[in-house]
């Protein structure tokens, strides 16, 4: 477990859209759908369900009972391009197939 107190935060950057996911083409070094970024301060023992709670707090969609979320890592591939990996789901007020509420951002191995 991180001690929070004592560990300094990463910054974490959610793209949420609703309907569907961005493409992984939207993204590049030089640009990313930034209309749609919510920054986040937090640690790597953090759960989906807290950066899910977190969304929830801006975005008024978020919000509403059986709402589902779908969480999936970007990151740079070994030529620059940028790739997406699927992690899983959550949802408010009910629990799903793919649930990956209780996963930290460590057990995905978020670097």
């Amino acid at each position: 477990p991180v001690d929070r107190e004592k560990t300094c935060p990463m910054l974490l950057r959610l793209f949420c859209k609703v309907g569907e996911h961005h493409r992984d083409d939207e993204f590049s070094y030089k640009q990313q759908p930034t209309d749609e970024e919510v920054r986040v301060h937090t640690w790597r023992d953090a759960t989906m369900a807290e950066l899910t709670e977190l969304l929830a707090q801006v975005h008024r969609e978020v919000r509403q009972s059986g709402t589902k979320c779908t969480f999936k890592v970007l990151y740079p591939d070994a030529n620059g391009k940028f790739v997406s990996h699927v992690i899983g789901s959550t949802a408010i007020g009910r629990r799903l197939h793919d649930d990956v509420s209780q996963k930290t951002l460590a057990q995905i191995r978020y670097q």
